[in-house]
């Protein structure tokens, strides 16, 4: 039979072109969404591969019959809708089944075959029974060496495809290229596919249609329309649901790393913080606190809490409820500096520490959080009393202790010392030593000079620059 009987058909390119942009949107959100579901789990990963299932199974059938409408034939064309139907089910199923098995972090090049073998595949069964589901007068009779190029296309540009997409994962320096890349390649499989099978074979004329018109509709301008707008439509909003959740997932991965580096900062404190809710449960507390007022670090609650620690006020005597911190914090007083007892029943102690509460109110001006920073003062306090009781020592000492710099300007004047020379506190301290009369002057050198060849009635202040003096009246 000679060539000027086969049915001659010419290609719409607008059509041509429209087919192409609608496979490189699917391929380019499905390859996006794939990255989505390789880094989520559960169901978030079910989801997202579902979506790319839909991006790409959709894509490849719309890109098919958009390019087969492109073909205008001289005779009717109809389309079996059973199985026009059945190839997007291919395509979407295929698509599916691909990327989930692209979609792990670990990847082989065995496993990145099977998908690319997978999604070839799929796009060529979508191919092929679109053009069953053809209905007209006229047989199409096909070369098998080019179907075979057809599907081998397919099969190699989605492995490319499929193992760019993987290399973009790990290689940062090259990622947007890569992953552009991929997605151009994954987009040229679907028409490579199509357009090659479709020179695969030439349509000869016959009388009769073509398979039966019982399930056959034809795809109007009008239904045309409808599917290029609908798929470009449902592409980019699963593109833009894409794009907006990496946008909020960075935006998540962010804040859970500042709330990492307050919550190591909280943790580290050396002044203790103790957050409580309105009903007084504990909300937060760090290290600091628990050490600081005798709690073990396994406390979990303000009744465990309880059970472990007693307040009271610095007389020994336990304060009423009503004056509590908590009580006073959500009559909205503040309390600034308190210095507390907190008896441990954990540690046995009487832990001293000094209190500071901040309530916290909504917008309502309803109580629903107090802050309690406590600060450890135990030490500090028993330093405190023993510089008291070593003035006291001093001052009842019937020896004259005289404190004096480096200039010789007295700094300190005990009792002792007023007894020996006459002279009051007020009168020395801030005056040279010299003041006093040159009898007791010497006196007063003497001792110091004995002193020093004693040590243990003779001291330097390291650091200070003072001496301190310890004379006794021999008279």
């Amino acid at each position: 039979m000679g060539h000027g009987s086969f049915l001659v058909g010419q290609y719409d390119p607008s059509l041509v072109a429209i087919s192409i942009v609608v496979s490189i949107l699917a391929a380019c959100a499905a390859l996006d969404l794939t990255e989505r579901a390789s880094t989520a789990r559960g169901a978030l990963r079910v989801a997202w591969l579902y979506c790319g299932a839909a991006a790409m199974g959709i894509g490849i059938w719309a890109t098919h019959y958009i390019a087969m409408v492109a073909l205008h034939l001289p005779v009717p064309v109809f389309y079996d809708w059973h199985l026009v139907l059945l190839s997007l089910a291919i395509a979407v199923g295929a698509s599916g089944s691909a990327l989930f098995a692209v979609s792990r972090n670990n990847m082989g090049l065995l496993r990145t075959a099977a998908g690319g073998l997978i999604m070839g595949g799929g796009i060529a069964a979508t191919h092929y029974v679109g053009m069953a589901a053809m209905r007209l007068q006229a047989t199409r009779v096909v070369s098998g060496s080019i179907v075979a190029l057809s599907v081998a296309l397919a099969v190699i540009l989605s492995f490319v495809a499929l193992q760019l997409a993987l290399n973009s994962r790990t290689d940062y320096s090259r990622r947007r290229s890569t992953k552009l890349f991929s997605g151009l390649a994954l987009a040229a499989a679907i028409p490579a596919n199509h357009y090659v099978g479709m020179a695969a074979g030439r349509f000869l004329p016959r009388a009769t249609m073509d398979g039966s018109l019982v399930h056959a509709v034809t795809v109007t301008p009008f239904g045309l329309s409808l599917i290029v707008i609908a798929t470009i439509v449902i592409l980019a909003h699963i593109y833009l649901v894409s794009v907006f959740n990496r946008r909020f997932t960075a935006q998540g991965s962010l804040l859970t790393e500042r709330a990492i580096q307050l919550k190591t900062i909280f943790d580290n404190l050396m002044e203790g913080i103790i957050v409580l809710d309105d009903k007084n449960d504990l909300v937060e507390i760090n290290t600091a606190a628990k050490r600081i007022l005798g709690l073990p670090e396994t406390v979990t609650s303000l009744v465990e809490a309880g059970q472990d620690l007693e307040m009271r006020n610095l007389g020994g005597a336990p304060i009423p409820a009503e004056f509590g911190l908590t009580a006073l914090a959500k009559r909205g007083q503040f309390v600034k500096n308190l210095p507390l007892e907190f008896h441990s029943r954990f540690t046995g102690k009487v832990h001293i520490v000094e209190v500071t509460t901040a309530p916290i109110f909504n917008v309502e001006g309803e109580h629903v959080q107090t802050i309690i920073a406590s600060r450890d003062m135990t030490e500090h306090r028993l330093a405190e009393e023993a510089t008291a009781r070593l003035v006291a020592i001093v001052e009842s000492s019937q020896d004259a202790i005289i404190g004096k710099d480096l200039n010789n300007v007295v700094t300190s004047w005990n009792r002792g010392a007023e007894l020996m020379f006459g002279y009051s506190a007020i009168e020395m301290i801030g005056q040279p030593i010299v003041r006093l009369p040159a009898t007791k002057t010497r006196k007063l050198e003497s001792s110091s000079a004995s002193k020093k060849a004693n040590p243990l009635n003779s001291s330097r202040l390291s650091g200070s620059g003072k001496t301190a003096v310890s004379s006794r009246s021999l008279s």
